[in-house]
């Protein structure tokens, strides 16, 4: 019975720690020093706090919390917010499950931070190409200033090309250099684009002349907002 007794208590303290609720921290131009300042206060409200690598969606306000529809703590919630103040943050904007392509448990939380005046521009994580007589084809793009373009090398070909190389982006012109010093520049335009749900904003990245070294780069690049 004491063994049973032991088991069910340690079995319950599991599963305690397995529901307390993790704030996730992406951050966007402030300084590590403020945002660790900021975790030691959250950490006090008996929460778990890690930091995200992931891209702020650009729909999402500066300041804002992501929930499952499911959560209910609104106490939490609330002290959030005013942490956040009491650290010269904006008050957050609330966003549900799903919004942005950002999905949380229930016992799991996003809180994003974006300081317009200090934000180095960023790529979206990756891009595709949509209806290209060049190639179809991928590129995804890493924060360290790293690119890797993946294409067809033929139609019906089941083996990709696989080319890896440096980018530069100021929010407006994408540079991409090879590192066999192939290159390629993009301009950004802002358009609308059909979906299978009807038309949606996309950034679409335009190349600037055609490059007869590297067809894939002659296409253009894009990501479509679903949301």
């Amino acid at each position: 019975m004491k063994f049973n007794f032991y088991l069910i208590l340690v079995s319950l303290l599991f599963l305690m720690a397995c529901s307390q609720t993790q704030l996730h921290i992406v951050n966007q131009g402030y300084s590590e020093e403020r945002i660790n300042s900021l975790i030691s206060k959250l950490k006090k409200l008996d929460v778990s706090v890690v930091k995200s690598n992931v891209t702020i969606p650009n729909n999402f306000p500066n300041s804002t919390i992501a929930t499952n529809p499911s959560f209910t703590d609104i106490n939490l919630l609330n002290s959030i917010e005013s942490l956040l103040l009491a650290s010269g943050i904006e008050s957050p904007s609330h966003l549900t499950f799903a919004q942005g392509k950002h999905f949380y448990n229930v016992n799991h939380l996003g809180v994003y931070l974006r300081n317009e005046s200090n934000v180095v521009p960023t790529m979206p994580p990756y891009l595709r190409t949509q209806y290209c007589e060049f190639a179809d084809a991928t590129i995804m793009f890493s924060r360290d200033g790293r690119f890797v373009l993946e294409f067809e090398k033929a139609a019906y070909d089941e083996v990709l090309a696989i080319v890896k190389g440096n980018y530069a982006f100021d929010s407006v012109n994408l540079q991409l250099i090879t590192d066999h010093k192939i290159s390629q520049s993009y301009s950004l335009k802002r358009e609308m684009k059909q979906t299978q749900l009807g038309e949606r904003p996309a950034d679409v990245f335009k190349p600037d002349a055609i490059n007869s070294a590297l067809p894939a780069l002659n296409c253009e690049f894009l990501i479509i907002y679903m949301e």
